[in-house]
């Protein structure tokens, strides 16, 4: 992708990182930045001179989270008609890429929609008709959406925002006192040493990986009670 193209989609995604702050802390203005800079670095990398695949990955990085406006737990879903319906995205591509805007839309639907863990497990998986491209597509942007990952300290962060901002909300716990409660019930059953960190699915992660300015560290590493600690009380900064 030339440089003028991918400045021009650039800005159009932009268009929708104020949305994130709306969001809880484990999916804010900060998650978007992480999200699309991995899907940056990707389109940098992949040499694959298919502005299809490379728009779509941008757009979808973007996008991906949109459908917490409606609905948590089926965001997914709702992200793909936020996209879908997106006129100001719609005139911009067709009047720069009017060519490709069908088929990168539908792409990156298919990526924002299959980007959950449960499709990258054995829970469900992606569906086997898809094409291998397609499906490698998907594993993109969940490896994007993951590979904040490769930070110890993000994790940790973003585990405990994930409790405090949501938990009070989906059980209806009376105080905060109780969510710290449940917090620290969590850290006993973690213990000591548990393993965390970035473990990418897709063969392009895979493969870009290997070389020496790879941007995210993979593999598993450990965490101590007092980096459980640590970001505990950064919530509270």
């Amino acid at each position: 992708m030339n440089r003028e193209l991918k400045l021009l989609i650039t800005n159009q995604c932009m268009r929708v990182r104020s949305i994130y702050e709306m969001f809880d802390r484990c999916h804010d203005t900060r998650h978007f930045d992480e999200v699309f800079a991995a899907a940056s670095y990707i389109v940098d990398n992949m040499n694959t001179n298919d502005s299809i695949i490379e728009s779509a990955i941008l757009l979808s990085a973007a996008y991906h989270d949109t459908g917490r406006l409606i609905n948590e737990w089926n965001h997914h879903a709702f992200s793909v008609i936020i996209i879908r319906n997106d006129k100001s995205l719609k005139e911009f591509m067709m009047t720069h890429m009017a060519d490709i805007y069908e088929p990168a839309i539908e792409l990156a639907c298919q990526m924002i929609f299959y980007h959950r863990r449960k499709y990258h497990t054995n829970e469900i998986g992606l569906p086997e008709i898809f094409p291998e491209k397609v499906k490698e597509c998907c594993r993109i942007l969940y490896d994007c959406d993951k590979c904040m990952q490769s930070d110890k300290d993000r994790v940790l962060y973003r585990y405990i925002a994930y409790y405090l901002d949501n938990i009070a909300k989906t059980r209806s716990l009376k105080s905060v006192g109780e969510v710290i409660k449940m917090v620290e019930n969590r850290w006993k059953k973690l213990g000591e040493g548990e393993y965390v960190g970035f473990n990418p699915v897709s063969e392009t992660f895979k493969n870009l990986s290997k070389s020496d300015d790879f941007k995210y560290m993979t593999g598993p590493f450990k965490f101590t009670k007092e980096d459980i600690e640590k970001a505990y009380y950064k919530y509270f900064d």
